[in-house]
């Protein structure tokens, strides 16, 4: 009964095996059979000047799992990269083993920003309070978290170019820029953990964007904002928020099996797009005559920890904080007389990130969803001396984040995800700002937030 039972069975296991997606004679790291990528990136015309030098590309075999990890650069042809992972599979273009290997994330050592300058003049670090010496920065440092540092992922003499090749099979290939700087890992460390469906669906379930986070106490936060004074400590900071996070996803990619010593090329065309939102704040900011506006530092919180690159789905149960320097319209001081004059100057500043959170209580001013702003200014006595002054103010934007609308909840899923990919987010209460305190005035009027002095805790 037992042979019965196995020799039916094994023509149903033959057959199984004969469609099978993977073809390979052999599994030796280096076997003659792999077949080369050409990756080729097109840019929509609207990202020039923000597109990335490098992007990370992860291909999933989807039937018998095998992972290849690459960084490339991201032209639209002829482009070059570094096999990441795995690195016993790497060799050089001239087809020699790569000597140096890269560890798992491309890494190749920290390249962490040391400069701890203060970020501008001295000023005070409690809310309204005079110049007494403190470090907290004025905002005319222009340089951006992380743009000091160069991200060690682009290839470069430093990083070795290998061929970009795959094992025959069929795979998802998922392209998406990373800086080691900005974001964690972006993908788990154990690929078996991948929950594949039918077709591969599901397969990138366990990759997701993982903001690194700094305190205030930083370099990167330093070398930025100077010693800068955090009213609203439940979270860290993120860096990186200057710029749009592209990614793209291709679906089942056919690799032929190559001949040995002739491999085939399969090209594989990506159109990133952006997975993090471009965000503008605009708000008002009436100051009193004898009132010069240095600069402004500006904080908003609320930024999700991570996201899942395949659904676009956000983790809100963890928060971070960004950091920006709004501009505002001083284009018509041609004299001292004009900017000391009172006047209605509009302030805007524009963050890239992959979300906000709004706050849970519209009266809280800690936790997400709050901005924090400093305000450096200089007035003059009789004599004409100057006095500086530091104003930290703050506002609950509850109602601003409602009216966006830029976050929608899935029931089924319980979690978030992003309903627009861009939005202005006007603030409409004014700001005034005096020789001695900044505050948003009387207007409580429901429905609008208000600006308050920053300094109290919502626990």
């Amino acid at each position: 009964m037992v042979k019965l039972i196995c020799r039916l069975l094994l023509p149903l296991w033959l057959l199984c095996y004969a469609c099978s997606t993977e073809v390979e004679l052999c599994y030796e790291p280096l076997h003659p059979h792999h077949t080369l990528l050409d990756f080729r990136f097109q840019w929509d015309d609207e990202y020039a000047g923000t597109i990335p030098d490098s992007m990370r590309v992860t291909a999933i075999r989807w039937s018998n799992i095998v992972r290849y990890d690459y960084q490339v650069t991201s032209g639209a042809s002829d482009n070059k990269g570094t096999l990441l992972y795995p690195a016993d599979e790497a060799v050089d273009l001239t087809g020699q083993k790569n000597i140096a290997p890269m560890t798992r994330n491309g890494e190749t050592g920290d390249s962490e920003v040391t400069d701890e300058g203060n970020g501008g003049n001295e000023e005070t670090d409690s809310g309204n309070g005079e110049n007494t010496g403190s470090d907290e920065g004025n905002g005319n440092d222009e340089a951006t978290p992380g743009e000091e540092t160069p991200d060690e992922n682009t290839p470069s003499a430093a990083m070795p170019q290998h061929k970009l090749w795959a094992r025959a099979g069929d795979y998802n290939i998922l392209t998406y820029a990373w800086d080691s700087n900005v974001f964690e890992d972006a993908i788990e460390e154990d690929v078996n953990n991948i929950v594949t469906g039918e077709n591969g669906e599901g397969l990138y379930s366990e990759i997701n964007l993982v903001y690194k986070h700094y305190p205030a106490s930083s370099p990167y936060i330093k070398s930025y904002a100077g010693t800068w004074t955090d009213y609203n400590p439940y979270a860290d900071y993120i860096l990186g928020y200057f710029a749009p996070i592209y990614s793209d996803v291709v679906d089942l990619i056919e690799v032929p099996l190559s001949n040995s010593g002739s491999p085939q090329t399969v090209t594989v065309n990506f159109h990133p797009t952006p997975v993090t939102q471009r965000l503008t704040f605009t708000f008002d900011v009436d100051k009193a005559e004898g009132v010069v506006i240095d600069s402004m530092i500006a904080e908003v919180s609320g930024v999700p920890a991570r996201m899942e690159l395949n659904t676009g789905y956000v983790d809100a149960d963890k928060t971070y904080k960004v950091l920006f320097k709004p501009n505002y319209d001083n284009a018509g001081y041609t004299t001292k007389a004009d900017s000391m004059a009172a006047a209605v100057i509009r302030c805007t500043g524009v963050v890239q990130v992959i979300g906000i959170i709004q706050s849970y209580n519209p009266e809280w001013s800690t936790g997400p969803g709050v901005m924090h702003l400093a305000i450096y200014t200089h007035t003059e006595d009789d004599e004409g001396a100057q006095r500086t002054k530091l104003h930290r103010v703050c506002i609950n934007l509850y109602n601003t984040l409602e009216q966006a609308g830029l976050m929608e909840w899935d029931k089924d899923k319980k979690k978030y995800k992003q309903a627009v990919k861009e939005a202005i987010l006007p603030i409409e209460a004014v700001l005034e700002v005096k020789k001695d305190q900044a505050a948003g005035g009387e207007d409580t009027e429901s429905g609008i937030d208000n600006w308050e002095t920053a300094g109290r805790i919502d626990l």
